[in-house]
């Protein structure tokens, strides 16, 4: 996986498992001491924003573009236009279409920060004090982002990371120094049923579940070796997330790792790569992986597709959807949970070819929620965030919906 170029087209090499199909879409990172990209964040129409800190100019931050699967054509990372001579690790896109990072130095990643897309520089700090933050993720019922302390081995909570300005806090959510001591804890997604969040322990080779009480245990014990790190999950109504809800880990070793959620059998989809560390899902649900000096993905043949909680806005989308539809803690209806996945499925792929029709299909899903699951806020948000960050290129018929 990710071990060569694919001279521009997405194939299966004999190092990736069928319906999986492999290529690199971001070269030539800069990756000393054997790092290389971090951090991912999906921007709109094809621009991944990825964080780098091994770049001699103190680890900033870089563009590449994703193309639109099956055509993969490697592009050369953009030069480094952070500014700001700060580090950064983890990236998520939340709810609110704002950028959350952690940071600042490579030796002392030890807050979360609001960036500037545009230029990288810090906008807010929203929380400070960890022992070493690596891994950040979006929670889909509501959009709050939960954060690994590696040295601390806790998961944190920030809620309402949009709206607590200056003033937000981060609270304990898990303690999993009851597994064990020395888990490197690191890469962490919660499961789109809003069931289950998974971090990887790094160093003991395990996946572990915490629930929504904030109780952790061991969930898969992986191969010695294996290392886990990022991870996402199966989309719900794909082969990957339907009728078998499957979990992804990008390994260390430079391997990826699927599982199954309800056997918690593993399988190896993808081995040859290099250091494998976040991952995100773009646009069109293909998964992205970090390896030392690239980024590569894999999409799959059989319409299988990924998703996670701050992978972009398309993701955002897909994954709060798939909370509503999935339990009952804003709309129970089964009819209403019915029209709210039909709604929402075409909205991505309208995305890059046709927006005005993106923007028409938003306007109908924000008028549906808004008259049978109000209840729904994380859904909404996302629904409107796409909307408005839509608009920049092509207006929307309900801007004040």
């Amino acid at each position: 996986m990710g071990s060569g170029n694919l001279a521009g087209a997405c194939s299966a090499p004999p190092s990736v498992v069928p319906p999986f199909v492999q290529c690199d879409v971001g070269l030539n990172f800069p990756n000393s001491n054997g790092g290389g990209p971090v951090g991912l964040a999906p921007l709109l129409f094809g621009q991944i924003l990825a964080a780098d800190p091994a770049d001699p100019a103190t680890g900033g931050l870089h563009t590449f573009v994703d193309y639109p699967f099956p055509g993969c054509s490697p592009s050369y990372v953009s030069p480094n236009f952070h500014s700001s001579g700060n580090t950064y690790g983890g990236l998520a896109q939340g709810f609110d279409g704002k950028i959350y990072a952690i940071c600042c130095a490579i030796s002392n990643l030890n807050s979360v920060v609001e960036i500037d897309k545009s230029n990288g520089n810090v906008i807010r700090t929203l929380a400070t004090g960890f022992v070493k933050a690596l891994g950040i993720t979006v929670d889909p019922m509501n959009g709050d982002l939960y954060v690994t302390d590696s040295g601390a081995q806790f998961v944190y909570r920030i809620s309402n990371p949009g709206g607590c300005g200056t003033n937000c806090s981060a609270t304990l959510f898990a303690d999993l120094n009851s597994i064990g001591s020395g888990l490197a804890i690191d890469g962490l997604a919660w499961s789109p049923d809003t069931f289950s969040l998974l971090v990887a322990a790094d160093a003991t080779d395990q996946v572990i579940l915490v629930d929504r009480t904030g109780k952790p245990t061991v969930f898969v014990n992986l191969p010695a070796g294996t290392h886990p790190d990022g991870i996402a999950f199966g989309l719900p109504g794909t082969p990957l997330g339907t009728p078998i809800p499957f979990a992804f880990t990008n390994n260390n070793n430079g391997s990826v790792t699927e599982i199954n959620m309800k056997t918690k059998g593993f399988s190896t989809i993808a081995s040859g790569g290099t250091r494998g560390d976040f991952v995100t899902v773009d646009d069109q649900g293909c998964l992205l992986a970090t390896q030392t000096d690239r980024v590569t993905r894999l999409c799959t043949t059989n319409g299988g597709k990924w998703t996670m909680g701050g992978g972009g806005l398309c993701n955002n989308l897909r994954i709060a959807a798939a909370g509503v539809t999935s339990c009952n803690f804003c709309v129970t209806d089964p009819s209403v949970k019915a029209a709210i996945t039909k709604l929402v499925k075409p909205i991505c792929g309208s995305l890059a070819c046709n927006p005005a029709l993106a923007q028409k299909q938003l306007c109908t899903l924000i008028s549906y929620l808004d008259a049978n699951a109000p209840n729904c806020t994380g859904l909404l948000t996302a629904a409107r965030t796409l909307r408005d960050q839509l608009s920049t290129v092509s207006p929307s018929p309900c801007p004040g919906a």
